[in-house]
């Protein structure tokens, strides 16, 4: 598959016996990535695997997903665990930011001094990262509303609130 995937999700187990399985979101986009009739991409070590999602509800910070054609615990115990993806495709524009989108961005503080440029989106066990190398280190900032102000998608900017230590 030549089409550019990313990373939506990561299946974390089975749950009950109906067939659904944990998975841990890694999208700020869950309620449009995660619907009834949506198509995701698991990736084990070999394969993608196309599933079509049959169901879906949320439960302790996850959602629980049933697929087309698993009925059951047992036919999905079958399946590798790995990460869920989809491709850059099915992205809309109008979605805002995605993880693939910090790549590359020059990072400013609120002076409009540049301190660095991202370098990858790391996922966090509460929330992403950016890995950014400034002049003197590479820094991890979180992606949260308290250290990202803004981010322009357009000029491949992102200005931060910048902390003495970082």
């Amino acid at each position: 598959m030549s089409e550019k995937l990313v990373r939506v999700g990561r299946f974390s187990g089975t749950f009950g016996l109906k067939g659904e399985v944990k998975v841990s979101i890694i999208s700020d986009f869950a309620d449009e990535r995660f619907q009834v009739g949506k198509t995701l991409l698991l990736r084990s070590k070999t394969d993608l695997i196309p599933l079509v999602i049959r169901s879906v509800r949320y439960h302790k910070n996850q959602a629980l997903i049933a697929f087309e054609n698993y009925p059951d615990i047992t036919s999905i115990e079958g399946l590798a665990r790995g990460d869920f993806m989809v491709s850059v495709n099915e992205f809309s524009s109008s979605e805002g930011f995605h993880s693939i989108d910090f790549k590359g961005c020059d990072v400013y503080d609120e002076s409009n001094i540049k301190r660095g440029v991202v370098l990858q989106w790391e996922e966090g066990s509460t929330h992403g990262l950016i890995r950014v190398q400034s002049d003197e280190k590479v820094i991890l900032i979180p992606v949260v509303d308290a250290f990202i102000l803004k981010k322009d998608k357009k000029n491949k900017r992102i200005v931060v609130r910048w902390l003495e230590g970082l």
